[in-house]
């Protein structure tokens, strides 16, 4: 049976007392956790204790440490500030329609103006032509102009003039007269 195992081919491994007390913690101490390691030898070790650096610094979502920790914060600041944007926008796009809209209050009842499809769309383009570089408000003197010209209310009727008589009746012959003149040369005369 000796001489067998000299022919069995396998490769055997022997550790020696510093290395178990080194790589292999788990079988000298009971509270150590058994760890895989993949190279054998003191590069093992420094592997290992990098490894632990990396995953101290990496830390964890349920304890909130580390750096993943600080994403998980990040994580939770940014839905936050989602949620606030959301929130913002819908107030915003509420008080848009309350102004173009609202019985009473919105720009779309004012007789003044008198845009009776007034909406939120023109109300964002307003706001956009007043925030323009470019954009010059208009002084007291324009505001009464524009509001004068835009008031609808009748006018009063015109009195007859006896300076200004048209004689429609007198047009009309007239202008039969010449029209039929001058078709009488262009079309010929048809027997019937």
């Amino acid at each position: 049976m000796q001489n067998s195992l000299s022919n069995h081919g396998q490769v055997f491994r022997v550790f020696n007392e510093d290395f178990v007390r080194d790589n292999l913690r788990f079988i000298v101490d009971d509270e150590q956790t058994i760890n895989s390691f993949a190279i054998l030898g003191e590069d093992n070790t420094k592997l290992e204790e990098e490894i632990e650096k990396h995953e101290v610094e990496l830390g964890s979502e349920e304890d909130k440490s580390g750096l993943l920790g600080e994403f998980h914060g990040a994580e939770e600041k940014f839905k936050g500030a989602q949620k606030d944007h959301g929130d913002k926008s819908s107030e915003l796009e509420g008080k848009l329609r309350d102004k173009a809209n609202k019985a009473g209050t919105g720009i779309k009842h004012n007789k003044t103006f008198g845009d009776a499809n007034y909406n939120v769309p023109k109300i964002k383009a307003d706001i956009s032509t007043v925030t323009k570089d470019t954009y010059s408000q208009l002084s007291d003197e324009q505001v009464v102009k524009f509001h004068y010209l835009l008031r609808e209310e009748p006018k009063s009727e015109i009195p007859e003039s006896s300076t200004f008589n048209l004689q429609y009746s007198a047009i009309d012959s007239k202008t039969k007269e010449l029209i039929e003149k001058r078709f009488r040369h262009l079309i010929p005369f048809r027997n019937c």
